[in-house]
């Protein structure tokens, strides 16, 4: 890889969004979060929406992927993969 193109990987990686999932033990809630702004939460058991992810933004859909190997996040049609392995 030459310098140019290390430059560019870096400016990739800088501008690509920032995806992670807390757990907030106080209110036993689980966060999927970007950019540090929390997007969606876990459903809880025993509820309707129980495993699955409530947005808390317009514009957010988020999927679990296939056996749970990814979360599938889009945000105003740009779609996103947290892996979880």
């Amino acid at each position: 890889m030459n310098r140019h193109e290390r430059r560019a990987a870096k400016a990739q990686n800088r501008d690509a969004p920032n995806i992670t999932m807390e757990f907030d033990k106080a209110a036993c809630e689980m966060f999927l979060k970007l950019d540090g702004r929390p997007i969606a939460k876990r459903g809880h058991a025993g509820t309707p929406r129980a495993k699955q992810w409530i947005p808390l933004e317009l514009g957010v859909v988020v999927r679990d992927g296939p056996d749970m190997k990814y979360i599938a996040v889009e945000k105003d049609g740009v779609a996103i993969r947290l892996p979880l392995q």
